[in-house]
């Protein structure tokens, strides 16, 4: 049924208000109102997400190698366009068909104005059943979802205490028993609202100027050293797209988590002796994207860190929160009629699957590199999500495999709107349609699983009595009492979704000098570089058959063992650069296991030791 378009509008507020006696008095029993529904209607654009600038970026050298890489994975996935509830045909639509015959009635008329106001025309029986409807809409629409989102210091006790305790979320008690560790620390807290299915965002920022380099100018006969001033940025970010589950067993999320900067530290560098000092800062890093189904009254929570420096944890607990109850809010379907409505949040089945999005350094494994080079591989921004089911496909399921016949009958329809399907059929039918969906659902989001990789530090004899493939209880305790943890990380993922966490430090170094020559002058231009250290995991869970999974899995570590070696040039007019060296593990691959088992990645020799990695799927 087509919607009444400006021209039908026109005419029918004519007759309602201009035409003194003459629609009114052909149609005496029709009125007219006006409802806002802007709220239903109004276009927004969720929270942006700014990929963070370069926190050691050169000036001139752009946007810098860590501005690529700490765009999130939502960001790219749901901020490509604005959304609304629904547009203004499908709402105008939408009454229409639940109304039916009393639509096609003389003297009727309805409409948006303004992209704000629906105005309709009708007898005042009919109109209550509008109001009823735009009553139950506004009470969907108006479902918020709020976020409360701890974010936490671990010191390095507190992170040999989580490792082994694995949960995929935690329920109350174990959510007060983490924040009571010895150890633990809050950073910072933070509670936000949202509309359901799109992406909320928390950030905390700052700023600090420092002078990071110099722009040498050499003439015939003189010679300048501009001092060139740059901005550290640090600062916190997470953003969480969340929506509740069709089966009503929880609340679906995916959420990245950006922090730059925490424990930045600085160091004054000599340069050559025509040129000033320059100050070398060092910029500790972590981003995490994890997706998870959180049960009611359940936190998600991701982490990482070592024996020695400690580390972070981020948890994050939604909540539904309903706006006050109408008149029909309690009803299971909309409508009193032989066909019904039936609004389902859908969010599960057709989002973006917003996939972790690794640096390419940590991709293909940390080294010096050439400063000119991109160091974070090709922009993400323009790549097309990847999504989890087609809208039609869904619709063609419906229609097949629910309500037989009836859907050939004048009433029952179907369609969607921002992650939110809208059914119109008899009750009986609407019960089966939300059985299927509920069934897709299942198959297309298996189960939520936590991966927790655990790297450790152990003699040749204890990784050998260890060995490879599952490892035992009481291996894994042994290893925990005799190794040292080198490093450990834990994500959340959906099944067929991959998640990642990243964990390290971006360290600046006087890394050459630069000479220009004149006819009758020298100077030594100082290059100034950084490199990376720190951890990264990044898991995929995928559900075979017979009671297992599959686990795809990649653990990287780069390590320094100690600041650049200071080495002074035998040049005249030159000052002294800086050599660091740095270590690089990255151990991968595929294994079939069941849950709660863990098993042994890879082993490494490093010295005159072993470097053991674990991975344990719950």
């Amino acid at each position: 049924m087509s919607t009444v378009r400006s021209r039908a509008l026109a005419l029918g507020l004519v007759a309602a208000f201009v035409i003194p006696g003459g629609a009114e008095a052909q149609v005496p029993d029709q009125s007219v109102e006006f409802h806002d529904v802007s709220s239903l209607v109004e276009s927004r654009r969720p929270a942006q997400l700014r990929s963070w600038s370069s926190p050691l970026r050169r000036p001139g050298a752009g946007q810098g190698r860590y501005g690529e890489w700490m765009g999130s994975p939502l960001s790219r996935a749901y901020l490509r366009e604005e959304v609304r509830f629904m547009d203004e045909d499908q709402l105008v639509e939408l009454i229409q068909m639940m109304g039916g015959e009393m639509w096609e009635e003389d003297g009727t008329a309805i409409g948006v104005m303004n992209a704000s106001t629906l105005y309709s025309r009708n007898t005042p029986e009919n109109l209550r059943s509008v109001q009823v409807l735009l009553d139950a809409l506004r009470h969907i629409e108006g479902r918020r979802i709020r976020l409360e989102v701890d974010v936490l210091v671990l010191s390095s006790s507190a992170v040999r205490s989580l490792v082994g305790r694995g949960a995929t979320t935690l329920d109350d008690e174990a959510r007060q028993a983490l924040l009571g560790l010895e150890g633990v620390r809050l950073l910072s807290s933070g509670t936000h609202d949202g509309p359901v299915g799109e992406m909320m965002s928390l950030v905390d920022r700052n700023w600090t100027a420092y002078v990071s380099d110099y722009d040498v100018e050499v003439a015939q006969k003189a010679w300048v050293a501009d001092s060139l001033v740059s901005v550290l940025e640090t600062g916190l970010e997470v953003a969480v797209r969340s929506c509740p589950r069709i089966s009503g067993d929880g609340i679906q999320l995916e959420f990245t988590t950006d922090d730059v900067g925490r424990k930045a530290s600085w160091r004054q560098a000599a340069t050559s002796e025509d040129v000033g000092n320059v100050s070398l800062p060092s910029v500790s890093f972590s981003q995490a994207f994890s997706s998870v189904v959180v049960p009611k009254g359940h936190t998600a929570v991701v982490w990482s860190g070592n024996s020695t420096e400690g580390g972070f944890a981020y948890l994050v607990r939604p909540r539904i929160v309903d706006p006050p109850a109408s008149d029909s809010a309690g009803s299971r379907w909309i409508g009193s009629g032989e066909f019904r409505l039936g609004v389902f949040p859908a969010h599960t089945l057709v989002s973006a699957r917003a996939d972790s999005a690794l640096p390419s350094q940590f991709r293909n494994g940390v080294a010096l590199v050439d400063p000119d080079s991109d160091m974070w591989g090709e922009d993400d921004e323009d790549r097309d999500p990847a999504w989890r089911l087609d809208e039609d496909f869904v619709i063609e399921t419906l229609y097949e495999n629910t309500g037989g016949q009836s859907w050939d009958e004048m009433g029952p329809s179907i369609f969607w709107s921002n992650g939110y399907l809208y059914v119109i059929q008899k009750a009986e039918h609407l019960v089966s349609v939300e059985r299927l969906l509920q069934r897709l659902e299942k198959q297309v989001t298996a189960g939520s699983y936590s991966v927790t990789a655990e790297l450790w530090m152990l003699t040749a004899d204890s990784a050998k009595a260890i060995g490879s493939g599952t490892v035992s209880g009481e291996s894994l305790q042994k290893m925990r009492t005799d190794g040292e943890l080198v490093w450990a990380a834990q994500v959340s993922t959906l099944s067929g979704s991959t998640s990642q966490l990243v964990q390290g430090s971006e360290q600046s170094y006087l890394r050459d000098y630069d000479v220009e020559i004149a006819q009758e002058s020298t100077l030594a231009d100082p290059v100034i570089d950084s490199y990376l250290t720190g951890g990264c995991l990044e898991a995929s869970v995928n559900v075979r058959g017979a009671g297992m999974i599959e686990l795809r899995s990649r653990v990287q570590l780069a390590r320094s063992e100690r600041e650049p070696t200071r080495f002074d040039l035998d040049a005249p007019r030159l000052g002294t650069i800086e050599l660091p060296q740095v270590q690089n593990t990255d151990i991968g691959g595929s294994t079939l296991m069941k849950p709660g088992t863990s098993v042994t990645l890879g082993q490494r020799t490093i010295g005159n030791k072993r470097l053991l990695v674990v991975v344990t799927v719950r």
